[in-house]
Parts: structure tokens; sequence; C-alpha cells
């Protein structure tokens, strides 16, 4: 259970970042993080947050329920996929902002 666990959150990272780079975003510039604030048990519903490497520029979604995270290579679900392009918009946005490039 653990285990399968820690994968699902590895594969909702990588498609994170798969996102990101669709929308323009070089991969390099950001970093992921699930629930930050979080205990080390297992989470239910997750906060995901991501943000511009060396800043205090970062974009948080909450209450994503873990049964959205990928459970397989090759498909995201639709709704995180939403989410997560959200996200990535703001995080943009924000970069701007603050004069950062992403």
């Amino acid at each position: 259970m653990q285990e399968s666990y820690k994968q699902a959150l590895r594969r909702a990272k990588d498609d994170v970042y798969v996102v990101a780079a669709r929308h323009g975003i070089d991969t390099r510039e950001i970093t992921i993080e699930f629930d930050q604030d979080g205990g080390p048990e297992l989470q239910d519903i997750h906060t995901l947050t991501v943000a511009i490497r060396n800043s205090s520029v970062t974009a948080t979604a909450r209450d994503i329920p873990h049964e959205w995270l990928p459970v397989a290579t090759g498909f995201v679900d639709t709704r995180f996929s939403r989410i997560v392009s959200a996200l990535l918009i703001e995080l943009h946005k924000k970069a701007k902002d603050a004069g950062k490039m992403l």
C-alpha cells in the first residue's frame, strides 16, 4: 500500500512536469511538492505546490483527491490535468508580476 501510494505521487509529479512543458514552461525552473505541510501518513486529499526555483513565487492547489492521481503511466486524469493547468497559469502570472521568467 505504502509503495503504490508513493508511486502514485511520483507519477503525478512527473505528469505536472509534462503539463508544464506543454505550457512552454522550462521544467528546470520549477519545483513540485505534494502535501508540503502534511505529516508522513497517507493522505486521501492532497495539496500541490508549484514554485519557481530559488524564488518565493508559488502557486498552490488544495483538495485534490488521491484517486485523481495517476494509477499507471500514460494516463492523466482530466480533472487532475485541469487543476495543474490552472495552477501553472496562476504561477506564470505571479512570475510575470514578480519579473521572473519561466
